[in-house]
């Protein structure tokens, strides 16, 4: 966002709510001319028109900090997947020594608690190389397919030792280790 674009936003939304006001003044006043002088109205308007005016910047600032976020977030996706999970975290230290916010020093520090164990599991640029996929929307259809087509029925229920031995078959069968456990079984 540009530096004016907020600007831009909030003298459109004092205009709006300057529009609305007029309509309303002139519900009130039934078509019928008021007789108010100007310094009666503007009066009456002045805190109205402040309280709009800061509602107006307030929204625009708010825009502006959503877009701004949602621009850093895109960016860090990016360098974790093109770069790995080191240079990420490497980023997201260099990002934190700029903080000045208690809760976002917090939230960085959660973030990088978070991510600092699981290098290991976020080379996405290696499993890229691979033609391996990084998204989530396989595991969920697995999960899908496998579990909760059988264990989520009308009316079932398992105990730990049920729910495993048939997950444990569907898993065979769906990943055609039919035969494998058959001849376990036997």
């Amino acid at each position: 966002m540009q530096e004016t674009d907020w600007i831009n936003e909030a003298v459109k939304e004092f205009k709006k709510g300057f529009q609305e006001l007029q309509k309303e003044l002139s519900k009130a006043a039934n078509g019928t001319l008021l007789d108010v002088s100007d310094e009666q109205i503007m009066k009456n308007l002045e805190p109205l028109l402040k309280k709009a005016q800061q509602q107006a910047v307030q929204k625009a600032l708010e825009k502006a900090q959503k877009d701004s976020d949602s621009q850093w977030r895109t960016n860090y996706c990016h360098v974790l997947r093109e770069k790995g999970a080191m240079e990420l975290i490497n980023r997201l230290k260099k990002s934190k020594a700029r903080l000045s916010n208690e809760t976002k020093i917090c939230a960085m520090d959660k973030l990088l608690g978070f991510l600092m164990p699981r290098v290991e599991r976020m080379d996405y640029p290696s499993l890229l190389a691979g033609s391996y996929r990084i998204d989530s929307g396989p595991i969920e259809s697995s999960c899908k397919n496998v579990v909760q087509a059988r264990m989520k029925c009308s009316g079932m229920r398992w105990s730990r030792h049920g729910g495993s031995a048939m997950l444990e078959i569907r898993c065979a069968l769906f990943s055609d280790k039919w035969e494998d456990l058959l001849q376990n079984c036997a």
